[in-house]
């Protein structure tokens, strides 16, 4: 296998130990050199993911997704900087973000989870936490920053999305760093 790129797949051990099982019982094979690291972001997961490989001097591809909810302030400030300090020079990062967690929105955008997979996923969001805007903090950390509504994301990548209400709620923060640290 081409060692074009690298996948470091960061999340909950037990999530990928599901993921993983669930993966392979589908014979799905990963077209790149693919690396789970089992690690809690609100505990020192730099360590885990160099001690995986991850190399300091390789650009990386940050993508968060489906994470920011999840995330009180101070743990997202925490790993924000974190992939601040791990990104070499050329480097990029692109968030997912829902700006309004108002129950109202938690329930149209998640209105079908509990009955597709069975996990109430509003349950899981403390919407009384402050939360940060990522692209407050990126900005502040020296990343060039560009937010596009959902709509505006497909419509620029040339994709469709399947579930319309997230049209409405999601935005994504594009960045990349304009200096380092």
């Amino acid at each position: 296998m081409a060692e074009r790129f690298r996948l470091f797949e960061i999340d909950q051990p037990a999530v990928l130990d599901f993921k993983m099982a669930s993966l392979r019982a589908q014979g799905a094979t990963a077209t790149c050199r693919h690396h789970p690291v089992g690690a809690d972001l609100r505990g020192d997961w730099a360590s885990v993911l160099l001690a995986a490989g991850f190399s300091l001097t390789v650009p990386t591809v940050w993508l968060v997704e489906g994470l920011m909810p999840y995330l009180d302030a101070a743990t997202a400030l925490r790993v924000f900087g974190t992939m601040h300090e791990l990104s070499a020079p050329g480097s990029a990062m692109a968030v997912e973000c829902v700006p309004d967690l108002s129950g109202s929105v938690l329930n149209t955008v998640l209105a079908t989870t509990e009955s597709t997979i069975g996990l109430n996923i509003p349950a899981l969001i403390d919407i009384m936490q402050p939360r940060v805007d990522p692209e407050e903090v990126l900005a502040d950390l020296g990343w060039r920053v560009q937010v596009l509504t959902a709509r505006d994301a497909a419509v620029e990548f040339g994709r469709q999305v399947r579930d319309a209400a997230l049209l409405h709620y999601d935005v994504y923060v594009f960045a990349e760093p304009t200096q380092r640290k």
